[in-house]
This record gives C-alpha cells, structure tokens and sequence, in this order.
C-alpha cells in the first residue's frame, strides 16, 4: 500500500509493507497489527492501545506514537519516537538523527552515532547498548537499568534520574550530575564521572580497567569492588595533590560477605580531604595505594598495583593481595 500526501487509514487487521509519504498518517487500532510500514518524512505512525506496530522504519522528519497499553517492536528510527506511560517498546535501533522519548518501558535498544534516547519522568529503559557516537540521558524521575555503554557511547544521569546496572566498556562514559543517582555500575574498561552533589549507592565494581572521576570525596556514597591494579583508577578531582604532604591510610572496617570491607581515607596537611569505602582484602596503613597526579587527570590519582618483592635469586615476583 501506497500513501499519497493527505492520506489517513485505521487498521483494524492485518497491514503490511505500507509506504507512507509526507502528511500521511496510519492509526493502528485494538488488535490492529502493522508490519514493516515505512514512514517518509513528514508521515505519522499512532499506534493506539491494543495495537502492535512491528518492524516500521520511520525516516528522518517522521514519527511514531506509541500510546498506553500499545506495543511496538523492532523499530529502525531517524525520526522521532515517542512512547507514553503504559506502552512499550522493545529492540529498535536508533541511527543517526533518530531520538526516542520513553513515557512508558523501552527494552533492548541499540543508540548508535548521532542517535539520542531520553528517558523522561516515569520511562523506564533496559537493557540498552549505547553504541559509538550515541547518547542516553536519564531526565528527572527517568530509570535506567542493564544498559550498556560501548566504545564512544555516553550516558547522562541528570538531577532526579536514576541509573542501576550499567556497564561501561572501554572508551565509554557515565556521568552522574548534581541530583542524579548511580548504583551497581561495573567498569569495564570505561569511566564513571560523578559530579559534585551527584549520589552514587551499592558498588562500583572494576573489570580489567576503568577510571572512576570523583568531584566530592568526603561525600561519595559508593563502594569500590576489584580495586587492585595499576589500570584501576580512582580520581579524587577535588582534592589537589600536594606529594609527601598527601597521605593515605587504610582502615578495615569489617566482614561483608565473607570479605573485608574498609576506609580508604586521603590526608592532605592534617586534614582528611576523602573517605573512600573498599571490599577486598587490603594492608592497613598506606602500603598497599599510591597517590599521585598526572597530565590528562585533575585533582589527586589513586591506584592499587602490585607489591613487588626480591627473592633470594633475585629474581622480582608480584605477589597476590586480593584474594
């Protein structure tokens, strides 16, 4: 089925492959089911509650409404998409120019280069991959959870946003702004930047490697999990480093989960400047972190490498501390 510009249908059945031109537009019913319609500039998608729309590719200058109680699958979108409080989307793919607004849930989306999603108040998003180039932003009383940050891809949690789950892989980015919420992120490679007054809860959990950006030491609410290598980074950025005048100390605090748990706190003349919370088993005292600063990194650098020990061959070995 063709379109011409001022054509409007309502699907009650079955539609299928149906071509729409500019200032058309096609409202799916109750129990209506569209498949593989492509919108072209200009061309409106309503799908209705009880509707289904499947497959729609939905050009740049388009759109597609879900409404509560609709559904929709497998979108291809350089448009705009816009889903309401009780509809649901599940795997489109987001391309450049495409921006998706989530009312309702969004499931298992793809962001790619040029390609925003906005999880507005009450949208729920999981389980996305936000893919070179792509963005993701969690806006007041927006949810996110599962999503996965790539190589390139960025997520924004503003003030009022929550974000749970999220794994950013190397080359990724999160940013937790003043007001906006952090819990259970893994890093993988990539890195977390919590903003002074940004809240982050549960664990930080490092993979391989990853950089944590931290704008308020004495504030941060999370704990570190996997802290144990030269690639894993800690960045106090408000905390200037001032060499043998900065000092850490390491503090157990207890048992969680059969695992220590601790205090690493950062000293700068006299005066503790950061508390950092850590699960793993550490060396009291300062022997087991190093502080420093370097180019390309602001305030005062933390890391955890391996202690290396002469044996009587003299031969150098790393020996294990966190197991």
């Amino acid at each position: 089925t063709v379109m011409s510009s001022g054509g409007f249908a309502i699907v009650f059945g079955n539609e299928v492959s149906a071509t729409m031109l500019s200032g058309t537009a096609i409202a799916v019913s109750s129990d209506g089911v569209v498949n593989a319609a492509n919108a072209g500039s200009g061309a409106v998608v309503w799908v209705l509650s009880g509707g289904t729309a499947s497959g729609t590719r939905v050009s740049a200058g388009a759109s597609e409404v879900v409404s509560s109680g609709a559904t929709v699958n497998g979108v291809t979108l350089q448009g705009t998409e816009a889903i309401f409080a009780g509809g649901v989307a599940s795997g489109a793919v987001l391309s450049s120019g495409g921006t998706e607004l989530i009312y309702g849930s969004g499931l298992n989306e793809t962001v790619r280069s040029g390609a925003n999603l906005v999880i507005s108040s009450g949208g729920h998003a999981s389980g996305a991959t936000i893919s070179n180039g792509g963005v993701e932003n969690a806006l007041s009383s927006g949810i996110d959870s599962g999503t996965t940050v790539s190589n390139g891809g960025t997520e924004v949690v503003f003030a009022g946003g929550i974000a749970s789950g999220v794994t950013v892989d190397a080359g990724g980015a999160e940013y937790v702004l003043s007001g906006g919420t952090a819990s259970g992120t893994t890093l993988s490679g990539g890195a977390e930047v919590v903003s002074s007054g940004g809240a982050v809860s549960g664990t930080v959990t490092f993979v391989s490697s990853g950089t944590l950006f931290v704008n308020d030491g004495l504030n941060f609410g999370g704990t570190l999990v996997g802290f144990n290598s030269a690639t894993d980074i800690l960045d106090l950025v408000n905390v200037p480093y001032l060499g043998s005048a900065t000092v850490l100390s390491y503090t157990s605090t207890g048992v969680q989960s059969g695992t220590n748990i601790g205090t690493l706190s950062v000293i700068n003349s006299g005066g503790v400047v950061a508390n950092i919370a850590l699960l793993g088993n550490y060396i009291a005292g300062s022997a087991d972190f190093i502080a420093t600063t370097s180019a390309g990194y602001a305030g005062t650098i933390i890391t955890d490498p391996p202690i290396t020990v002469a044996t009587d061959q003299q031969f150098f070995l790393t020996q294990p501390k966190h197991g």
